[in-house]
């Protein structure tokens, strides 16, 4: 039943963000928005990390400093410079760490942070992260790039990676990466700007039979990455979204069964919901219509628009080859089928349009990758169904620009492998355009916006 689902995880394991600078080195070859790559800090690093503020970072008020040294207790002294103006100064042996009022900021625009430390020895070593001071725009966003296979660090494997695009300067940033990570494949921002990510191959409490993990990942510091959630529920969560008016966090898992519905160790997948007080995790839906639940988008009314990508509802025996889009009304309970189009393969993340029809993006469709457009109860329409779109996965809403951002794994042909890219749909005109590329990019899963 799970077979072409399990054919897609299989891709994403034997792969095992996101731009230039966040691994301290300078990278002049790709990002687009038009633009450039850009971060700060290093792994194993030459000596000093900026962990705050964090790469791409908008500062619309007060500044937080934050520097890391290898070897604090060999530190002589050490400064930090805005475009080469010293802003602060630290004596060695202390803490590294300050505030800048809003009011001693330069005025707004693009600046490179440069933190420099000058060791006992008369080494000096240095790190720097690009920032934008921007006090007077406070509605000007960030895009957020999730990649399940990029490794922009150096760390090995292939652990996968966020991004962050500033987009009033087109830079690119890697904002985490993490050897906890295994195959991040969708993420959710919390009101405090908090971003939450699943990983579907992460084990973090190794309790077994669980596998998965949700990660958090502060937005205003680099490369800080903690366990929000492990649980032996889980097998495989790949899908999240939480509810703007109470906060719970839901999550779909495509091999979940919290509920025992099947003899196998391969469940039907479930729906779990997190509370983000407690931290308890509830089972919110497991049914045998299910098969592989991989996408969750909560609607206008609070409900579940679920995407399955093996679901058959006309043939449960046989489902491969298949999907179908559902809905589940929180109210009640009640579990509805969208549509179970035969045209469906791979359906991979469902969203409502401002008119409240539904968009579908289908990573499987004629070998290349489909967006449908879905009235329920209606009809089922193929959109767009042709290149650059080849393996559509996440996607959201510019209410900007009234388009659709959609993270493609593979869309970008010009590049080595078949890396992928954020494309733009806009459903007036009808065109999908390139909208971000990288040469950090392996396998762009999901894309957000954010006001960090």
């Amino acid at each position: 039943m799970k077979k072409l689902f399990v054919l897609f995880v299989s891709l994403i394991f034997s792969l095992s963000l996101v731009f230039t600078g966040c691994d301290g080195e300078d990278d002049d070859s790709g990002g687009l928005i038009p633009g450039a790559e850009s971060g700060g800090g290093s792994v194993s690093g030459p000596g000093v990390t900026v962990l705050r503020p964090s790469p791409c970072q908008r500062i619309y008020g007060a500044m937080d400093i934050n520097l890391s040294p290898n070897s604090p207790d060999k530190v002589e002294t050490a400064y930090v410079t805005l475009n080469n103006l010293v802003v602060a100064v630290f004596d060695g042996g202390g803490g590294y760490a300050t505030t800048l009022p809003a009011s001693d900021l330069p005025v707004d625009g693009s600046y490179i942070l440069e933190a420099v430390v000058v060791y006992k020895d008369g080494t000096s070593v240095s790190d720097e992260v690009n920032i934008r001071i921007d006090r007077t725009a406070p509605f000007v966003y960030n895009y957020l790039v999730l990649d399940s296979a990029a490794d922009p660090m150096g760390l090995g494997g292939k652990p996968g990676a966020l991004f962050r695009v500033d987009v009033a300067s087109g830079l690119i940033c890697t904002l985490a990466s993490s050897k906890m990570f295994s195959s991040p494949s969708a993420m959710a921002i919390q009101a405090d700007g908090t971003i939450l990510v699943t990983d579907l191959g992460a084990d973090m409490d190794g309790d077994g039979p669980g596998v998965g993990t949700i990660f958090r990942v502060l937005p205003d510091r680099y490369n800080n990455v903690t366990v929000f959630k492990s649980s032996g529920l889980f097998r495989g969560p790949v899908g999240i979204d939480i509810d703007p008016v109470g906060g719970v966090i839901y999550v779909v898992d495509y091999d979940a069964d919290p509920l025992n519905l099947t003899a196998s160790d391969k469940g039907p997948g479930a729906v779990f919901a997190i509370n983000p007080n407690t931290l308890n995790v509830t089972t919110v839906m497991s049914n045998m219509q299910l098969v592989s639940p991989i996408g969750v988008t909560i609607d206008s009314s609070g409900d579940l628009l679920i995407a399955d990508a093996d679901a058959n509802p006309n043939d449960p025996v046989d489902s491969q080859y298949h999907g179908s889009a559902w809905k589940y009304v929180t109210s009640t309970g009640d579990l509805q089928l969208l549509s179970g189009s035969t045209s469906f393969i791979t359906p991979f993340k469902l969203l409502e349009t401002p008119g409240g029809d539904l968009l579908l993006a289908d990573s499987g469709y004629n070998s290349q990758g489909a967006l449908f457009e879905i009235v329920p109860g209606v009809s089922t329409t193929v959109l767009v169904d042709s290149y650059p779109l080849l393996t559509p996965a996440g996607m959201v809403y510019d209410a900007e620009t009234g388009t659709y951002l959609i993270a493609d794994r593979n869309a970008d042909t010009l590049k080595d492998g078949n890396r992928g890219a954020i494309l733009r749909y806009d459903p007036v005109g009808g065109s999908t355009t390139f909208f971000i590329l990288s040469d950090r990019f392996v396998e762009p899963f999901d894309v957000k916006i954010s006001l960090d």
